[in-house]
């Protein structure tokens, strides 16, 4: 009997990681990767203004897809 259980409680628990999760993403935009001029040191402060070739453009409507809502930063 304790043989089945486990084999049993295995196979449940084995199943449910092979169901795929339910996800809905709807936003496909690409970015141009930037070339840092140098390497750039790993400074909190950014000062180095190279660090601005890297940023995003503002494409608009970010959405955070766990609320589904504006995305809170920029």
């Amino acid at each position: 009997m304790r043989p089945a259980l486990c084999f049993l409680i295995t196979l449940a628990v084995g199943g449910s990681f092979a169901i795929p999760a339910a996800a809905a993403t709807n936003f496909s935009a690409s970015y141009q990767a930037a070339r840092a001029p140098h390497p750039l040191a790993l400074d909190p402060s950014l000062s180095d203004p190279a660090w601005q070739a890297g940023r995003m453009p503002d494409a608009g409507g970010f959405t955070d897809l766990t609320t589904r809502s504006a995305a809170p930063h920029a």
